[in-house]
């Protein structure tokens, strides 16, 4: 999966029902992850990251992403608040990869 400059997509894992992200907070500046959303399968969260850090999200759980070994390409939007400027913001980015079991 491929993120907006500043924030990495780590690593990743689709499943039947949900999608795993592992994202890193590379943009000197402490984030807040509030949702996040793949092609209408989002969740909610409050998960700070300072720069340099990573998180496992987990996103869906009753989400309908295909079967095992189906191929599997989605756009994925992330919404996230600065720290220290208390700004919204939004980061974009896509995923392209197979269902898992």
């Amino acid at each position: 999966c491929v993120l907006q400059p500043g924030i990495a997509c780590v690593s990743h894992k689709v499943q039947t029902t949900q999608v795993t992200l592992v994202i890193s907070n590379g943009l000197g500046r402490t984030i807040t992850i509030n949702s996040i959303d793949i092609s209408g399968c989002s969740s909610t969260f409050t998960t700070t990251l300072v720069s340099g850090d990573q998180s496992t999200f987990t996103i869906g759980g009753s989400c309908n992403n295909g079967v095992p070994k189906e191929k599997f390409k989605a756009d994925i939007t992330i919404g996230y608040s600065e720290k220290d400027t208390n700004l919204t913001k939004t980061a974009y980015g896509n995923i392209n990869t197979k269902v898992e079991g």
